[in-house]
């Protein structure tokens, strides 16, 4: 899809980093951190899916 648009010059991620988000609430997996981001709240890097 992105390589149809041919303005498009790049982008970006979402979220870049885990952060606390008092929402998320499900215990051993979100433990209330929002959890989508590139990096995790440790400053581990995630594997990202690059299609």
């Amino acid at each position: 899809m992105l390589e149809g648009i041919e303005q498009l010059q790049g982008f970006s991620s979402w979220i870049l980093v885990d952060f606390r988000s008092p929402r998320r609430v499900l215990p051993k997996i979100q433990d209330g951190f929002n959890r989508k981001g590139s990096i995790s709240e440790d400053g581990e890097k995630k594997k990202v899916i690059n299609n």
